[in-house]
């Protein structure tokens, strides 16, 4: 079990700790948070709230099934986000805000890591896809794959072919 600081408090690492949520106290001018290994199941809209200056969230080897829309707005250094190997089905482009026009939101190439989650190919893993063809979206690590119901077989996301009800043409978020 640890739990560190690095002397100004810019960066925060717990691990193994227990935590079923993000705490609450953790200093408004942190810049990276790894907080892993816990039982996290769900991100709140509050989770960072003001944390301006935050520039990497790794919350990697949680239980994380669901993200609540706007966890990840108003962090406008946000330029890494771990969410690998949890229990995500689904991501939506709304955790980052109501704005559906990520590629102006990130100024630089947005990095995500979100391999070992066990994703649907649908509707809403689309603005991954878009992300990356449109160049403002990058892996952290491996890149995430979906299922895809028809086969049954695993398939990366940036080669999901989401036909039927979904289409992942035109505006992020929009059928």
């Amino acid at each position: 079990m640890t739990a560190n600081e690095d002397d100004n408090g810019k960066v925060i690492i717990r691990t193994l700790l227990g935590y079923t949520e993000i705490p609450s106290d953790l200093p408004m001018d942190t810049e990276e948070i790894a907080i892993t290994g816990m039982k996290i199941k769900t991100l709140r809209d509050n989770s960072f709230h003001n944390m301006v200056h935050l520039y990497r969230i790794n919350l990697k080897c949680n239980e994380i099934s669901h993200v609540e829309a706007g966890t990840f707005a108003g962090l406008p250094a946000l330029a890494r986000l771990y969410l690998a190997d949890n229990d995500l089905v689904t991501i939506s482009w709304n955790i980052f805000g109501p704005d559906n026009n990520l590629g102006e939101i990130f100024k630089e190439t947005f990095r995500i890591g979100l391999y070992g989650n066990p994703f649907q190919c649908g509707q809403s893993m689309c603005w991954i896809k878009e992300g990356q063809q449109e160049g403002w979206l990058g892996f952290w690590g491996l890149e995430p794959q979906c299922l895809n119901h028809r086969t049954e077989k695993w398939i990366d996301i940036d080669v999901c072919n989401l036909v039927g009800k979904f289409s992942c043409s035109g505006k992020i978020g929009v059928s």
